[in-house]
């Protein structure tokens, strides 16, 4: 696995919940950009506590875009295992919501669900386009 980042685009449900992304991996840290076809997104920056034992599960540095603003948020991003089996078809609305790195929803084929990030909805804004970009371990 090169360490080069994987990049997924996303829309938030319209009331948004939490999104379960599926890698193939857990990353050691990822990028969020909030609504990013708006004027002046939000950025979160996410360091996985495996990797980055100084940083605390679940913690994000917010920028804020309308201001430039950082802030911790304490109730952010985390590492999602993976390993459960979706039978039922999920849509843009669904939460939770899988979705793969082509930011499809998951089909309710039967498969099992792959490691990767999961977004809970105080990070996304309803209804809105989102990008993630997650770097694989590098050690």
């Amino acid at each position: 696995m090169t360490n080069e980042p994987i990049i997924v685009e996303f829309i938030s449900a319209s009331t948004a919940g939490i999104v379960n992304v599926q890698l193939g991996f857990t990353p050691e840290r990822a990028i969020l950009i909030t609504a990013h076809d708006d004027t002046n997104p939000d950025q979160r920056e996410w360091f996985n506590v495996a990797y980055h034992a100084s940083w605390a599960a679940g913690k994000s540095l917010l920028t804020t875009g309308s201001s430039g603003a950082n802030t911790v948020d304490a109730a952010s991003m985390t590492a999602y295992a993976g390993g459960l089996k979706i039978t039922v078809a999920e849509t843009v609305n669904s939460s939770p919501k899988h979705i793969d790195t082509a930011g499809t929803a998951h089909s309710g084929d039967g498969t099992i669900t792959a490691a990767g990030i999961a977004i809970p909805a105080g990070d996304q804004v309803n209804g809105k386009r989102n990008i993630l970009i997650a770097w694989p371990p590098s050690y």
